[in-house]
């Protein structure tokens, strides 16, 4: 059973087989030496192996049943196993003690367990070796020295991987395995000693049987050494056979100098998994927190990417190419804004910047003024516009030219000398100077900059504008057509003849007046709501002035948060690389296939699987989809969510009756009730079936409830007084049962409650609703199970809880005031843990 081996030369052979016969080795006996000496005119006798070597390398006996110091190779190996196995718990029965074992070890002395984990692995290929010499010697048949190759190479390979660890360090690993085991309960002390003297022995075996096979290895490697040669030649020579690498080595410094580096590659690891699981966190922060205006963003731009915003997309080419073509707030420079890389701060902040700038530019400010009847309000917007239009030449073209300043100093030729290298740390730092002026605190280094950036702080002129907005906010929201007090009705009424934004002014392209992004609202409410902007002039302007403040919002936390990504970017800068750059290409030449691929998408997208194409509601998908995260993220904020599930009293009687087409219409006039009622970006109304439709709240329960009642009263009035109801109204006549009218359920998530859950007990009420239709049924966990609600009511007034109370007009009709709605509804569009939709 030979190994590989190469050819050996007969002035090698002889050499080796001489030094061996001088040292009194085992290898070569009278037998050996003829045969060199015939091979001085018979270069091809057989190189063969003394009898006696096969005996004292592959004899087996049990390690347990002879003494250590009369082992033979195979036995050495044997011991050398099953004791470095005993000590690193493999022995171990239960895998769970073995487990204990190791673990103890390793934490007493890493080194230690490294060490025996060298001497626990036994090759089978190996054991064939040694069982085909041991048969050779007991057949008396001659062995060639070729045979010893693998038995040589493994003895060596084990030896010198671990025979520069200093005996008295082996006797501390040793110490420390028997006391691992000794606290595991296993074995006896008596036991331990025994295993540590036997490990001890076949260490000296293991360097004697390394000299006996030395004239072994000296033919493998093809040259004579002497055995005390200690030449970097030699060393590499055996390596190279017995296949280890000087890294393999053993030592305890090595070991230690490995270690500290994996210490500090795992504190490394563990750093970048932190860091992604912080980012992580942060974006779903992000995400909850300002998703309702991630959403419309996203709905307005399609293919940006600017719902990700806050893992800093690369939105520069989608935006100048697409939106701001022809009306660019600055001169920047295609050559230059190319040079914005991907994770320069500056890449966010220009876009949001000037899409603030466009619907911001787009409001009447003095008429906001005079609507809200807030004094100041104007003239503080219009400082703020001036000082919004300031940052383009103080910050941002200065910033862009800078690049290219950089870029170009970079690029130099000589760029070593000592000039440049000044130049390029000189526009480094008037750039980070530049990032201080525009991200609060953004002081990467730890140190201030010198110097003086005109104009405003982009960072504090951003925070100005959202507490004007806010301001703007308690008079301007999505629940000013549900309030009643007078200035609120009168805001109202005003809302609809005097326009704060005139869209027709701003969206046509070519004029001076031409706002892309307000264009891109307009196209979005006329595909929403099937109308003209014209028709749905409230609508239209509360949702311009909710976008705009939930874009400054957002914009705000980037710029002022001290979690924002941007004030994380670090004080590197770099110039855009291939990757941009060919970004912009490719945003050109889609721009070149479709010219208003804005229009084009935004329909697609309107359209998808989330909204519904009868009655614009979302979609079923959206429920099994979507909203199980929005869920969670309420309940798991503490935010209180109530689910409104609407059903048509007796739908199939106006299919069956008056034709599925009538039936869609109805379906349409019920989802534009249910539209209105519900407060835009923070509830989500959904067609949840056929005829029934959802609607999730982020409200305690009496709001909902009152939400549910004036529901149903609204569409009682329909049917009985609008034209398109008169059919329907006919068959309700007829069948002397409500038709067309709403039966309503409504229940409030429990502690630990799912979707499905909460949405389960809603229908239950929603059961006991229809029993009698027209009518509004709640589950409460305070009372338990059904109540309409007339009860209810009763119920809430008398308690006068802190969840609020419905209370009802003298006309019977519930006019949906809550006494606490559980939240501040003065950031709802940019707050979305209290947004549904």
């Amino acid at each position: 059973m030979e190994d590989w081996y190469p050819p050996v030369s007969p002035s090698v052979r002889r050499a080796a087989n001489a030094w061996a016969r001088r040292n009194g080795l085992l290898i070569a006996g009278l037998r050996e030496w003829w045969f060199d000496v015939l091979s001085t005119l018979f270069p091809s006798v057989p190189d063969r192996v003394a009898p006696r070597l096969l005996d004292a390398l592959a004899r087996r006996r049990h390690y347990l049943a002879e003494n250590p110091y009369n082992y033979s190779l195979a036995t050495t190996l044997d011991a050398l196993y099953s004791v470095s196995r005993l000590f690193l718990g493999r022995t171990a029965g239960n895998s769970d003690e073995g487990r204990a074992i190791a673990a103890a070890l390793k934490r007493r002395d890493p080194f230690g367990f490294e060490y025996l984990s060298r001497f626990e692995h036994y090759d089978e290929m190996l054991r064939g070796s040694f069982a085909y010499l041991e048969l050779a010697y007991d057949q008396r048949t001659g062995v060639e020295v070729a045979a010893l190759a693998r038995v040589t190479r493994e003895a060596y390979r084990l030896t010198l991987a671990t025979e520069l660890v200093p005996r008295q360090r082996v006797d501390k690993v040793l110490e420390a395995a028997g006391d691992a085991l000794a606290a595991c309960g296993r074995p006896g002390s008596a036991g331990i000693t025994d295993a540590s003297a036997v490990f001890r022995i076949c260490l000296d075996n293991l360097q004697r049987f390394k000299r006996e096979l030395y004239p072994v290895v000296l033919r493998a490697i093809g040259s004579f050494y002497e055995e005390d040669d200690t030449s970097g030649e030699k060393r590499q020579k055996i390596l190279e056979f017995i296949d280890l690498r000087p890294s393999d080595v053993l030592t305890v410094k090595r070991f230690a100098a490995a270690e500290a580096e994996r210490r500090e590659r795992q504190l490394a690891e563990q750093a970048t998994i932190e860091i992604v699981k912080v980012e992580r966190e942060k974006a779903e922060r992000v995400t909850e927190r300002f998703g309702a205006v991630l959403e419309t963003l996203a709905a307005l731009f399609p293919d940006s990417g600017i719902e990700a915003v806050d893992q800093q997309p690369y939105l520069l080419p989608y935006f100048d190419d697409r939106v701001f073509t022809t009306s660019l707030p600055f001169d920047h420079g295609s050559a230059n804004v190319e040079l914005v890389s991907r994770t320069d701060p500056i890449a966010v902040i220009l876009v949001l910047h000037r899409i603030v700038d466009d619907l911001l530019s787009a409001v009447d400010h003095y008429a906001l003024e005079r609507l809200t009847n807030r004094t100041g309000i104007g003239e503080r917007l219009a400082q703020i516009k001036t000082d919004w239009n300031a940052v383009y030449t103080t910050h941002f073209q200065r910033y862009v030219r800078l690049l290219h300043e950089l870029a170009k100093a970079r690029a130099d030729s000589d760029r070593r000398s000592a000039s440049a290298a000044n130049l390029i740390r000189s526009i480094e730092a008037e750039i980070t100077q530049l990032r201080g002026a525009l991200v609060h605190r953004y002081e990467p280094s730890g140190r201030a900059r010198t110097g003086v950036v005109r104009g405003p702080e982009l960072w504090d002129l951003v925070a100005r504008l959202a507490s004007v907005l806010a301001d703007v906010n308690e008079d301007l929201n999505q629940d000013l057509g549900r309030r009643k007090d007078p200035v609120a009705r009168k805001i109202y009424q005003e809302l609809g003849s005097r326009a704060i934004v005139e869209y027709s002014e701003h969206t046509t392209p070519g004029t001076v007046m031409f706002k892309p992004v307000t264009r891109q609202v307009r196209r979005y409410l006329e595909a929403r709501h099937h109308s003209s902007i014209a028709s749905i002039p409230r609508v239209a302007q509360l949702f311009h002035v909710d976008l705009l403040r939930g874009v400054v919002n957002l914009y705000r936390y980037l710029t002022n948060d001290p979690g924002s990504v941007l004030r994380t970017a670090g004080e590197r800068v770099t110039v855009a690389g291939d990757d941009e750059r060919s970004q912009w290409s490719r945003e050109r030449d889609a721009v070149a296939g479709a010219p208003d691929r804005l229009q084009i998408r935004l329909g697609e997208q309107l359209l998808s699987e989330y909204t519904d194409t009868l009655t614009g509601l979302r979609t079923k998908n959206y429920y099994l989809q979507k909203l199980p995260q929005r869920f969670s993220a309420l309940a798991a904020s503490g935010t209180p969510v109530s689910l409104v599930i609407v059903d048509i009293d007796h739908f199939k009687w106006i299919n069956d009756e008056l034709g599925h087409q009538k039936g869609d219409d109805v379906l349409r006039a019920a989802a534009t009730t249910l539209r209105a009622a519900v407060r835009s970006g923070q509830d989500a109304a959904i067609r949840y079936g056929g005829e029934e439709l959802l609607v999730v709240s982020p409200t305690p329960l009496a709001a909902s409830v009152a939400l549910a009642e004036r529901l149903r009263d609204t569409q009682e009035r329909q049917v009985a007084s609008e034209e398109l109801y008169a059919p329907v109204a006919g068959i309700s006549s007829r069948n002397g049962e409500p038709c067309g009218t709403f039966s309503i359920g409504v229940a409030e998530r429990a502690d630990g409650e799912s979707l499905e859950q909460c949405l389960e007990r809603a229908d239950r009420a929603l059961y006991q609703a229809k029993r009698t239709r027209n009518a509004v049924c709640v589950t409460t966990l305070s009372t338990g199970g059904e109540q309409r609600f007339e009860p209810y009511d009763l119920f809430a007034r008398s308690r006068g809880g802190a969840n609020g109370s419905a209370s009802t007009d003298t006309d019977g009709s519930a006019s949906g005031r809550a006494s606490a709605r559980g939240r501040d509804d003065a950031d709802a569009t940019a707050q979305p843990p209290d947004a549904v939709g």
